[in-house]
This record gives structure tokens, C-alpha cells and sequence, in this order.
């Protein structure tokens, strides 16, 4: 991945409870709205975790405690929040994590508090990655991949 997001845009998002999972690699399947809906998140929102913050990878305890503290402040301010967890492609790595309907600000300050690099946000539609304590652009998902060109689609002939 050569965006600078490193393996973010390789996430695919665990909702634990519902068993609902997004691979955020490929385009979004039309009932994955509804069904984000349906658990309460019909509104834009934000995937916030608090593991590994600025992207220093911290032994699974401290990972654990961090994670620990974000879901005690979830659960106070944001009580509609739905548990969300960050999982690479082979499932070896997880990052636990909230979903929050909430102001994309006030995602970026509450996970600017966790010293997180970014957020995913869904804007209702698709899933971004948004810079929080990191420079870079934000990217919509999923990602644009080397040697894959998008389908041009029906092209007439006249």
C-alpha cells in the first residue's frame, strides 16, 4: 500500500455482537447499508480504537488496558456505540474498537486523546480513512490497487 495509510486500507471491520463483517478491500455491497442501520448506525460515524497509538506496536497488555479506558469513555458518552474491531486480511492482528455516530470532529478528538493516526469514517455511503495526528490525505475505500483498473463500464459504439 503505497498511500502512506499503510495496512489500513486492508481492515476489514468486526462487528463482535452481530457477527457482521465489512472488508473494507472491495466495494461495498448495497445491503451492507441496511444492515449497518439496523444495528444503529444509519447515521455517519466513525470506527475509533485506542491500540498502538501513533503506530508503535504495544505488547498486548498495554494494548488491553488502552483498549480498556476507550471503552469506559465510550460507554459514558456514547452509550449508543456499537462494539467494532479493526482485523487485518489473515486475522492475525486486532485492534478492538467502537463505532460512534457522532461529529467527524469529535471522533478526531477523542481518538486524537487515544493518540490514534486516523479514523475510518462511514459518510453514509462509503468508508474513508480520516487523518487525526497524522499528515496525509483522506482516502476513500476501497483503495485503488497497482494493476487494477476500474470497469470502464458500457461503452457505446456509434
Amino acid at each position: 500500500m503505497e498511500s502512506g495509510w499503510g495496512s489500513y486500507s486492508d481492515t476489514i471491520l468486526r462487528f463482535p455482537k452481530t457477527g457482521l463483517s465489512i472488508d473494507l478491500r472491495v466495494p461495498l455491497p448495497p445491503s451492507t447499508q441496511q444492515l449497518l442501520s439496523d444495528l444503529g448506525l444509519g447515521r455517519p460515524f466513525a470506527v475509533i480504537t485506542a491500540c498502538n497509538p501513533l503506530g508503535s506496536q504495544l505488547d498486548p497488555a498495554a494494548n488491553h488496558r488502552l483498549a480498556s479506558v476507550l471503552a469506559a469513555v465510550v460507554r459514558e458518552r456514547h452509550p449508543a456505540a456499537v462494539e467494532a474491531h479493526g482485523v487485518s486480511p489473515d486475522g492475525q492482528h486486532q485492534e478492538p474498537g467502537w463505532a460512534i455516530t457522532t461529529a467527524l470532529p469529535d471522533a478526531q478528538q477523542l481518538a486524537a486523546q487515544f493518540l490514534q493516526r486516523a479514523v475510518f469514517w462511514f459518510d453514509g455511503e462509503r468508508f474513508l480513512i480520516v487523518p487525526v495526528l497524522a499528515r496525509g490525505p483522506i482516502m476513500a475505500l476501497p483503495a485503488a490497487r497497482p494493476g487494477l483498473l476500474p470497469d470502464p463500464g458500457p461503452q457505446s459504439h456509434q
